[in-house]
């Protein structure tokens, strides 16, 4: 179970290295992904999926720690209105299509007003306009994928206000602890050839 917790969380921290390749220190970007998704009461590889995608669809919207950042209040507002991880997934996919597009089209927009009205909420609140207005406004390609962006990320100290106020259950605990163990053991694997090293014993001793 060691060896195959160690093995999931490489596999992890790959897709992180090979997203932020040349943009940061990927030990710290490691590190802080592991630290967004312990605050957000999330996996690792739920958070990191998330990261990497946003990195992924623009470097320059999304530097490391604004995708962190906008992950950690997408998903923070999300749970504290009950949604459960299939449904913040299926929001943040919805999303990182626009910032692939490079607009807030009338797609992801509905998604958002039907799925996760306290997204739309959060979005026309920062823009200054009725929610109704929103999908004219997407319809009109007057909506950016920066409005989208500064909305959450202007409104997460009013978010972490309103997460914080959650109760943290027993499953919360066991996640974060699950988190720190996965990514340690992972770390001393990788200073120690653990897995390797037992291995190399396992395939000589077979022969």
């Amino acid at each position: 179970q060691m060896n195959a917790l160690a093995e999931e969380f490489n596999g992890i921290n790959d897709k992180i290295n090979y997203a932020v390749k040349g943009l940061a220190d990927q030990k710290e970007d490691q590190e802080a992904i592991l630290k967004a998704a312990n605050d957000t009461k999330s996996s690792y590889e739920a958070m990191a999926g998330v990261v990497t995608n946003l990195i992924k669809a623009d470097t320059e919207l999304f530097p490391v720690d604004d995708a962190i950042e906008f992950s950690s209040a997408v998903t923070k507002l999300l749970k504290t209105a009950g949604r459960g991880d299939d449904e913040i997934s299926s929001m943040m996919d919805a999303m990182n299509k626009s910032f692939q597009k490079g607009a807030v089209d009338t797609e992801t927009l509905n998604k958002m007003l039907e799925q996760a009205p306290e997204t739309a909420n959060y979005l026309a609140e920062r823009m200054g306009v009725a929610r109704t207005q929103l999908l004219q406004m997407a319809t009109d390609g007057t909506l950016s994928v920066n409005d989208l962006r500064d909305a959450f990320v202007a409104s997460s100290e009013e978010i972490d206000a309103a997460f914080g106020q959650l109760n943290f259950g027993v499953s919360d605990a066991l996640l974060n602890i699950r988190n720190k163990w996965g990514f340690w053991l992972k770390e001393t694997d990788e200073m120690l050839g653990l897995t390797q090293t037992i291995g190399k014993v396992m395939v000589r001793g077979f022969d």
